[in-house]
């Protein structure tokens, strides 16, 4: 238990990283065809460096947005942290159970736009939330009914519309760009994504 006196900040923390890579690391996992959490993150290749990156980007956002509260080396230790609690296969965390209601969670002020638009708001790197963001966006689950409507926009109308729908970006701007290149690239379409730890 920490006593402080800034409970927004450590609750912005919780969903902005924790909730964040929670789910990033769910839905990617559903792409690369993994089951549980643990197994997913220990995907080297496909997952946890989109994962991490995804989690640095929106700590950069939290220090810049409460500088009273948070620190680089503090925000870091936490990210490594909660990886490592992510690592842990004695915890079942199955990845679509995880990654249920994809809208609710595509929320505005939610676990991945909430740090995307913060990190925004400080002008700072979203790459690897805007690909958190399309990875949301492909999760499939016959059994979730959210996924089924989010699916049955991108099939009908394609994925452009799902953007407007469902995350309220105007077509063309520099935000709808950015995660429309992410999906695309995530799904194949385009040249694959590389990635760089540094």
């Amino acid at each position: 238990m920490i006593l402080t006196g800034s409970l927004p900040a450590f609750q912005a923390r919780k969903l902005y990283i924790f909730n964040c890579g929670h789910v990033t690391t769910a839905y990617l996992g559903t792409i690369f065809h993994r089951q549980v959490v643990s197994e997913a993150i220990s995907d080297i290749d496909n997952i946890l460096p989109i994962v991490e990156g995804a989690m640095k980007e929106s700590g950069q956002a939290l220090v810049k947005e409460y500088t009273d509260t948070f620190d680089d080396a503090g925000m870091n230790g936490y990210i490594q942290k909660t990886i490592g609690r992510f690592k842990n296969p004695e915890v079942v965390d199955v990845v679509t159970r995880v990654g249920r209601q994809p809208l609710r969670k595509l929320g505005r002020d939610e676990r991945l736009l909430g740090p995307f638009y913060l990190a925004k708001k400080h002008g700072l790197p979203t790459k690897f939330l805007a690909i958190a963001i399309a990875a949301a966006l492909m999760f499939r689950n016959e059994d979730d009914e959210q996924a089924n409507e989010l699916h049955n926009v991108e099939k009908s109308h394609g994925v452009e519309d799902a953007l407007e729908e469902f995350l309220n970006l105007k077509s063309g701007s520099d935000d709808f760009k950015e995660i429309l290149n992410a999906y695309n690239n995530l799904n194949g379409r385009m040249k694959p994504l590389t990635f760089n730890k540094n």
